[in-house]
């Protein structure tokens, strides 16, 4: 019986220091829950107000990004209008190229330059009285003749007579229409042109290549029907879709809806 007894107290206490521990284990779950609980919300706050940040982000960035879109729309129509306007600024000039260089150690006054002029234009059979050109000089980047040897310049002429100008630019000698006169050109010179800009240039070469990728056996049509792109009399870049068909440009943008509407209806 004492060992019996003994085996009773021994198991209540036994089952008495597991309930405690129990009760502790308990208690330490139940803090437990509630450090994870009030971390949770932490974190569930810190989530709730990290998406509304990047909501708020993204739509500035939306904003911001439709603001840049319209800002190149006006920047580049602004640079539209300064190559335009640079390109109107030019419109009195006209380049006779090729004209030779005077010899190495000599000057070349203001008075020989306005004689080439004059003898270019005599060439041409245009007269052009000495109140009709404002300014001569040379310009751009001289040249070596391979078949000659002789060093040439461009020379530019700007015109305080505009129909001086255009009767000079209308005479020039092209492949239709080569010199009349049999004799050597005066100073050597090769070729009348319009003074064109950088942009100007740029802009046709992206003509031709749009057309060499648009149109079909362009080269196997006749003149009539044939896309080219030029310069007109008064600088301004044009596309001829077939005959009479002119369709004027600017800018990379209005060259580019010329062909988006080409290529839809053609």
């Amino acid at each position: 019986m004492n060992r019996r007894k003994h085996y009773t107290v021994t198991l209540k206490s036994v089952s008495k220091r597991i309930d405690d521990e129990n009760a502790v284990l308990r208690a330490e779950i139940a803090q437990m829950k509630v450090d994870f609980g009030d971390q949770l919300a932490l974190h569930e706050k810190k989530y709730v107000n990290i998406s509304a940040r990047m909501e708020l982000c993204e739509s500035t960035v939306a904003v911001q990004k439709n603001t840049i879109e319209v800002l190149k729309g006006e920047i580049a129509s602004l640079r539209g209008e300064s190559f335009s306007q640079e390109q109107y600024l030019r419109r009195s000039n006209l380049r006779i190229n090729g004209i030779s260089l005077p010899p190495k150690g000599s000057d070349e006054s203001p008075e020989v330059i306005s004689k080439i002029v004059k003898d270019v234009c005599t060439d041409l059979g245009v007269a052009v009285e000495p109140g009709d050109v404002f300014r001569a000089h040379r310009i751009g980047k001289k040249k070596k003749d391979e078949d000659t040897g002789r060093f040439h310049q461009s020379v530019i002429v700007r015109f305080r007579s505009w129909n001086a100008r255009c009767a000079l630019y209308r005479a020039r000698p092209t492949r239709q229409r080569p010199r009349k006169n049999q004799s050597a050109p005066p100073a050597g010179y090769k070729s009348v042109s319009l003074d064109l800009t950088k942009e100007s240039f740029r802009l046709l070469d992206l003509a031709r290549e749009k057309i060499r990728q648009n149109v079909k056996d362009n080269d196997a049509g006749d003149g009539h029907n044939k896309v080219f792109c030029y310069a007109d009399i008064n600088c301004n870049l044009v596309v001829r879709f077939g005959d009479k068909n002119l369709k004027f440009f600017r800018n990379e943008t209005e060259l580019n809806k010329l062909f988006a509407d080409f290529t839809t209806t053609g």
